[in-house]
């Protein structure tokens, strides 16, 4: 069953973060979900192709009026390394654990039995032995790139950058990387923990 959602519907209070709903939007019944990369309260929508093109139109148009302007997604990932979000896979391998990518919100040990239980137990009680670290330059860096490896005093490899991008708001390069947990501060946005 769709629903018409009005204003105070998809506010933070009554569509809390990481829920979706289904509703109709332009008249296509769309699945809209409750996240997004940029630091500020937004929603995907999701529709079915079809309705794409003109729903985009849509939105554009009944947005001009606030502002609404359209960004790529180029865009969107300078945005999200300014809050220091990862992205799974970018930021995250095989390897990695959601302790140590400071995604614990995501893990719940205290249900029953899962894949994986036993470590991230461990991993929890023993603290990881890397973190997922926000960074910035104070200025443009071009030089840096993503998946370059971090060294320490005696060029040993400590560690690597996984997201790294120039953000033309803050004129200066930041991204976020992997290094030991006793090297890394505790994890949070490079730019403010606001974001």
């Amino acid at each position: 069953m769709l629903q018409q959602l009005t204003e105070r519907d998809l506010s933070k209070a009554k569509f809390p973060y990481m829920r979706a709903r289904r509703a109709e939007v332009a008249g296509v019944p769309c699945l809209l979900l409750r996240i997004g990369f940029t630091g500020e309260l937004s929603y995907e929508i999701h529709c079915p192709a079809g309705f794409g093109r003109y729903l985009w139109e849509t939105l554009v148009e009944a947005g001009g009026s606030f502002g609404l302007r359209p960004f790529g997604v180029e865009a969107q990932r300078v945005l999200r390394l300014e809050k220091a979000h990862l992205i799974v896979g970018q930021d995250t391998d095989a390897l990695s654990d959601p302790i140590a990518a400071d995604a614990a919100w995501a893990v719940r040990l205290d249900k029953g039995d899962f894949l994986g239980k036993r470590a991230l137990t461990r991993v929890s009680s023993e603290g990881p032995r890397q973190r997922l670290v926000g960074f910035r330059t104070g200025r443009r860096v071009d030089a840096l790139r993503e998946g370059l490896q971090i060294v320490d005093a005696e060029r040993r490899i400590i560690g690597w950058i996984s997201s790294c991008r120039h953000s033309p708001t803050l004129d200066e390069t930041l991204g976020l990387c992997w290094l030991p947990a006793d090297m890394a501060m505790p994890p949070r946005s490079p730019i403010s923990s606001s974001h």
